[in-house]
């Protein structure tokens, strides 16, 4: 049975899940790169959280600096605007390039992001994102390239390294776009500075770490051994109206504790650092709790990510206050300080059972593809919905013709044999007159203009494979007339928040996903995710196959096929590569398809894996998850 996780356990899951994803560095920059040189590359407008894309940023950084004495530190300005407006996708990529190429080229030392405003309007800011390494640093004679594609400080880097050395060259390209400017300073042996200047719209004045009333005036003793960190942190506390004072050494800080408690300015909070020299702070802890005349506040330990369990396990006895993950973001100190101050208790996620929205409602799905005939009557049926499934767009036009069919709703693939989806929409609402009748579109396709094609077809929505399980009803019930009081009275609320067990990402699959479609039936996915691995795990050899052979129809028609599966199971990036190979061949861009092939050879092996991975993990559920288990992790690192 499944248990739910508690807040700590849940911070792994998420830190893991965000730390697989640079996994897929490779496969984002194929891909990017081939849109933004097409001029294909659509920009986004809309809210997002910058605190959001920094707390992404500093989990991807902490997997990638486990095995390496680094310290990283996200140093942001008081008055930097938390709620903008832009296009966060992108902005997250430009920094995950950035911080990803200062963990690769740094052994060890620092690696400071900063986020500092440069101007301001009403209504708009420009804010300027550093991010500084002590890595091995450019030659000036590279300097000029490095914003260039393909460009590598020398060939021994590429070698040494890795990489295809597009990040940097998709830094300078998206920044563009989006209307700023990068630039570089570097010395060799002294490390890089990135700096990224983007305008950006302000949803609203609100700061990323707001000062807190009830906080304001806490006073905080820091205990850290780096300069760098102490001086961050302190920084951080006066923009948050905390008064703070920092020391060097666990023995500093202990001393400090005597020395304010024997004159009455005792602390409200100790931020301690777990790995320092000489003394470390569980020690300290240990001997302040024995030492008779100091007094000890709320404590808070900072360790590394993926050092949390050790870290919880270890000081079971000493009664902490809350453990801070590093690196460590101003919005993310702020909450674990209002945690401890609050004695908030750990959130446990409570798994619910699937309600059956759907109940009374008969469906028509047209899917030629056997797998995903599986996946959607899955969905449906566990949602309450009687499921009428048909091969082809022909097949549902006689579904519709039938004198006895009554369907609520039809749920059409576009891609398919005898008769498409497009074609067979414009049949049923023209030559049958039904236009009353709800047709969704179900697709692989993202773009903007497959969203055109489905509505001038006629068709009623459009939702993106992999199906996500709350969109898919919201535009079902939308669609409803006669939506029976069981159904209309279900709440948000009583659906379920899967067990957060399940929802560790691993490489190319979205595991999240999958379970909010599937309802948390991970047994079912998985057997799912087994046939996928027996019937597809070799399409990309007999699609290369396909290539070589000059028979690009054939192989755009397999690669059409697996892209279809993939993103029913949630196989994220073998439907992303897919996707774009298929589209690569249509439109004669036969340079890059063997790139792109190439590129779904690895993605293949890495899901293969994966999925062997999901399973055993999904099998120790009884003991909960421990990212020990995962052997997946340290190649994050490797």
């Amino acid at each position: 049975a499944d248990s739910p996780l508690n807040r700590r356990q849940r911070d792994y899951a998420d830190k893991i899940q965000l730390s697989a994803q640079a996994l897929r560095a490779l496969i984002d920059d194929v891909l990017d790169f081939s849109k933004i040189e097409a001029g294909a590359l659509q920009l986004e407008q809309a809210p997002f959280s910058l605190s959001a894309i920094l707390r992404t940023a500093a989990a991807v950084v902490s997997a990638g600096t486990r095995n390496k004495p680094i310290e990283t530190l996200f140093d942001v300005a008081p008055d930097i605007p938390d709620a903008l407006i832009g296009d966060a996708l992108r902005l997250q990529q430009i920094l995950l390039n950035l911080t990803g190429n200062a963990v690769k080229f740094t052994a060890a030392g620092a690696i400071i992001v900063s986020v500092r405003r440069l101007s301001a309007e009403p209504g708009s800011v420009t804010l300027e994102f550093s991010v500084r390494d002590t890595g091995i640093g450019i030659p000036p004679e590279h300097l000029g390239q490095i914003f260039s594609e393909f460009a590598q400080a020398d060939s021994s880097t590429s070698r040494k390294f890795g990489g295809a050395g597009l990040g940097l060259a998709i830094c300078a390209r998206l920044t563009e776009l989006m209307g700023g400017t990068i630039d570089v300073e570097s010395a060799v042996r002294w490390g890089s500075e990135f700096r990224v200047r983007l305008p950006l719209a302000v949803a609203a004045g609100n700061v990323i770490a707001p000062a807190d009333e009830e906080l304001s005036g806490l006073r905080i003793l820091i205990v850290d051994d780096h300069p760098l960190a102490r001086e961050v942190l302190l920084r951080t506390c006066a923009a948050l109206s905390w008064q703070a004072t920092a020391v060097d050494s666990a023995t500093a800080g202990l001393d400090e504790l005597r020395h304010s408690a024997a004159e009455g300015r005792e602390y409200d909070l100790l931020l301690l650092d777990w790995r320092m020299p000489d003394m470390d702070g569980l020690q300290m802890l240990q001997q302040a709790r024995m030492a008779p005349r100091v007094s000890l506040p709320l404590v808070i330990l900072m360790v590394s990510t993926f050092e949390l369990e050790q870290a919880a396990a270890d000081s079971e006895d000493l009664f902490l206050d809350g453990i801070l993950a590093k690196p460590t973001t101003p919005a993310a100190l702020l909450d674990a300080v209002k945690r401890a101050h609050t004695g908030e208790p750990a959130v446990e996620l409570n798994p619910a059972a699937m309600d059956r929205r759907l109940a009374g409602m008969r469906l028509l799905v047209a899917e030629d593809n056997e797998l995903n005939q599986q996946v959607i009557e899955q969905i449906l049926t566990r949602a309450g919905a009687e499921v009428v499934i048909v091969p082809h767009g022909l097949a549902a036009v006689d579904a519709v013709r039938h004198p006895n069919a009554h369907f609520n709703a039809v749920l059409m693939d576009i891609q398919m044999p005898v008769m498409d989806g497009y074609t067979a929409t414009q049949v049923i609402r023209e030559d049958l007159g039904r236009r009353d009748l709800p047709i969704i579109a179900v697709t692989a396709g993202t773009q903007i203009e497959d969203r055109k094609k489905s509505r001038d077809a006629g068709m009623a929505g459009h939702i993106v494979k992999p199906i996500d399980l709350e969109t898919l009803l919201a535009i079902l019930l939308k669609q409803r007339k006669d939506s029976p009081p069981e159904a209309a009275e279900a709440s948000a609320e009583t659906w379920p928040s899967m067990n957060a067990n399940a929802t560790v990402d691993l490489p190319g699959l979205d595991v999240a996903a999958a379970l909010r479609t599937f309802g948390g039936d991970k047994e079912k996915y998985i057997s799912l995710l087994r046939r996928f691995a027996t019937r597809h795990g070799a399409d990309p050899v007999e699609i290369r196959r396909l290539w070589d052979a000059h028979d690009s129809q054939s192989a755009a028609q397999r690669l059409h096929e697996l892209c279809g599966v993939a993103g029913f199971l949630a196989v994220t990036d073998v439907a992303r590569v897919t996707s774009a190979a298929e589209v690569a061949i249509h439109a004669g861009n036969r340079n890059t398809v063997p790139d792109l092939l190439d590129v779904l050879d690895v993605a293949m092996g890495v899901l293969l894996e994966s999925i062997d991975q999901f399973e055993t993990l999904s099998s120790r559920d009884e003991q909960g998850f421990r990212p020990a288990d995962a052997p997946w992790i340290s190649r994050l690192n490797s």
